[in-house]
Formats: C-alpha cells, sequence, structure tokens
C-alpha cells in the first residue's frame, strides 16, 4: 500500500455514526451497530450490504475522498484518518481489496469480480485513487479500536445556519458538528489522547464542495450534520 502512494486509511461518516464511534471508542461496521442498537445514519445500501455478506465488514478508502476528487464526500462529512501500520496488525485475519464498490454487485457477482485475488493482481491494478477499491476488514467481529490507530477527525464547514423554529436562533451546522464530535470523544474519554481534530479550512481549487452545501436541503444538511 505504501509503494503505491497510500499515507493513511480513510473512513467519512455522518456526524451522527462517527458521535457513536467515538463514544464507543471502536470503528463500528453497520451490522453491529444496527445489533447493538445504536445510533447511526442510514444508508439506501444496506439492505444490499445484509444480502451480500458484507453488513459485518469495516470499510476504507486509501485516499481523502473530498480532497482527490474536489468534491465532498458522498459519505458524509466528517473524516476518520487512521494509521496504516493496521493493515500489518498481527490480530487482524485478512485485508480484502474491493474492485469496485459493492452498490453495483449483485447477489450473483463472482468473488474474482468483486475482491482482488492475489497480491500479483494487486501490485498490477491498485492505484489509491481509484475510489471504488476499498480496503475492507472482514472477520474482524464488526469492531477495530479506535486508539492507537485514529490519527485525526476532520470535519467539512457547510458554512450554512439553521434555525429550527422561528422562536430560536440559528444554528451554525459547522460549531453543532464540532460541539457534538467533542462531546462524544470526552465521552469516550478520547480527548488528550493524541488526536488531532480540526475543522477543514482548505480545499483543492474549484472545489465544488461550497456550492454543494450551498444547495444542500435543509433535510440533508441536517441528516449529515447534526447528532
Amino acid at each position: 500500500m505504501r509503494s503505491k502512494g497510500a499515507t493513511g486509511l480513510y473512513h467519512a461518516n455522518t456526524v451522527h455514526t462517527c458521535c457513536t464511534f467515538l463514544r464507543d471508542g471502536h470503528l463500528l461496521a453497520r451490522g453491529v451497530v444496527h445489533e447493538r442498537g445504536l445510533d447511526q445514519t442510514e444508508q439506501r445500501s444496506d439492505k444490499l450490504d445484509r444480502a451480500l455478506g458484507i453488513w459485518y465488514d469495516i470499510f476504507f478508502d486509501a485516499v481523502d475522498i473530498h480532497v482527490q476528487s474536489s468534491k465532498v464526500s458522498y459519505y458524509g462529512p466528517v473524516l476518520l484518518k487512521f494509521d496504516l501500520s493496521i493493515l500489518a496488525k498481527d490480530w487482524l485475519p485478512n485485508v480484502w481489496i474491493a474492485k469496485s464498490n459493492p452498490i453495483s454487485w449483485d447477489v450473483d457477482t463472482p468473488n474474482a469480480d468483486r475482491w482482488f485475488t492475489s497480491i500479483e493482481e494487486l501490485e498490477r491494478l491498485y492505484k489509491p485513487t481509484n475510489f471504488g477499491f476499498h480496503i475492507v476488514l472482514r472477520n474482524v467481529g464488526g469492531n477495530v479500536r479506535l486508539l492507537p490507530y485514529l490519527e485525526s477527525v476532520v470535519v467539512d464547514n457547510p458554512e450554512r445556519t439553521l434555525a429550527e423554529t422561528p422562536a430560536r436562533f440559528a444554528i451554525d451546522m459547522c460549531s453543532a458538528a464540532v460541539g457534538a464530535l467533542i462531546g462524544a470523544a470526552r465521552a469516550g474519554k478520547l480527548l488528550g489522547k493524541g488526536i488531532h481534530n480540526s475543522v477543514r479550512t482548505t480545499c483543492p481549487p474549484h472545489c465544488g464542495c461550497k456550492s454543494y452545501y450551498k444547495s444542500m436541503s435543509n433535510t440533508q444538511l441536517r441528516k449529515n450534520f447534526l447528532a
């Protein structure tokens, strides 16, 4: 992975779901969150993930999609970055690399079309900038400790405010998101543990995130930024 230019593992999600991770102290598969009755934002792929047998798997990207694509990550405005060395730990039974986003699979898609099947194939074809080439942790019980692997938590700034009722003052979405994430980290005893926390302040030239957030519906904005 390092020889291909990867410097970390990235997991993007909503504020709502990331707060669950921080409170629990673990990155959790969607199936585990569901079974434990914890909070997470619904995804349209949930039903398919169950059918494909990946409901209890943990997905990473090898790049910051926001930076690489110059637009908002589809998965959410919060980005968790993990140390790449997690892939070398002896408690990790297997590392799987998807050949495409599972949203394009069906139950009859052969394994050879879903996953890279050899190191040779991986060395020949893998590119961190292909967003379909997800790094997937399977058979780990659907959870991975955040510490000592989590390096940073970065949240987008949509530069939007919402007034929930006429009688209430407007809520700044970025401030609400940061406050919720810090509160969750405090509950999970993660504050002061060397994790870097920040609001995304720099974007690639011509990044489309600002215009995207400006046009986002209030419902979608709440879904992404409120816990």
